[in-house]
Parts: structure tokens; sequence; C-alpha cells
């Protein structure tokens, strides 16, 4: 098992997304009501948390229109 300090920084933004996604995009209460719009943007909310050179099967214009982040895959790019 590794430690949080032995990750690199891409491998705790994907521990972010997990906890991201669940939270966010996959824990929906029995009584909430969320349309399908709602439920993209929570998933795309969530996707980016990634850095964007992670995301690069997605098209340029696609991460643009959602406003993914281009720099440095960092602790200071979150």
């Amino acid at each position: 098992m590794v430690g949080l300090a032995a990750l690199s920084p891409t491998d705790r933004r994907y521990l972010d997304f997990d906890e991201a996604f669940l939270r966010d995009f996959a824990d929906q209460r029995s009584d909430e009501s969320r349309s399908l719009d709602a439920s993209l943007e929570r998933g795309w909310q969530a996707l980016l948390t990634l850095p964007r050179g992670q995301l690069s099967m997605l098209p340029t214009g696609l991460l643009d229109a959602h406003g993914a982040r281009d720099g440095p895959d960092t602790e200071a790019s979150r």
C-alpha cells in the first residue's frame, strides 16, 4: 500500500475525481429530482477535477465549452 505522500500530483487528482464523481454525480438521494442537464453538468464538474492533459480523448471544443483548464499538473492548478 502506498501513502498519499508517495502519489504524483496526477494520481492525487484522480483520487479527487473519484471523490467528486461519487459525491456530486453518483450519490443522488431517492427524493432528489435531477434533470438530465443538471446530471450532465455535475458529471462535467467532477470530470474537470482532472488536468486537461488527462482528458485527451475529448474534443478540444467540448473541453473549451465546459471550461477545462490548461496548466501544469500540480497541486497549485487545483
